[in-house]
């Protein structure tokens, strides 16, 4: 099985901030959190490194204390602002589109339940 490095090559590591984030947080969740922000960041970054803005909010991230950029979008930007259900299905649409289509996974990488995700497939009417 490909990693998200590998199936998303124009990604070449961290930022100093970023990583200075990823130090500073706790990792209740261990290696697996961990696990899952890096893969999570790799399906968002716009750019060949991960920034802040790619990071959970909680990890210091967009939104987050200490962050100093905005939120990008990646592949999806647009000139206006987006509502949160067109956020919430440019990010499914783009989850299975890493994952190939698989559910389970593209569910584990949003961090939602398989259940979740098919009611999310199907509220917004995506093709998988």
């Amino acid at each position: 099985e490909k990693s998200c490095a590998e199936a998303k090559r124009n990604v070449k590591g961290f930022t100093n901030e970023a990583l200075e984030a990823l130090r500073q947080y706790s990792w209740p969740g261990n290696v697996r959190e961990l696990a899952n922000v890096v893969e999570r960041a790799v399906v968002l970054c716009a750019g060949e490194n991960i920034g802040p803005a790619d990071l959970p909010a909680e990890i210091g991230g967009a939104g987050g204390k200490g962050a100093t950029v905005e939120p990008r979008f990646g592949e999806d930007a647009i000139a206006r602002l987006m509502t949160f259900e067109e956020a919430e299905k440019a990010l499914v649409i783009k989850a299975l589109k890493h994952t190939g289509g698989k559910k389970g996974e593209a569910a584990k990488l949003l961090g939602i339940s398989w259940p979740t995700l098919n009611k999310k497939i199907a509220d917004y009417g995506i093709e998988v």
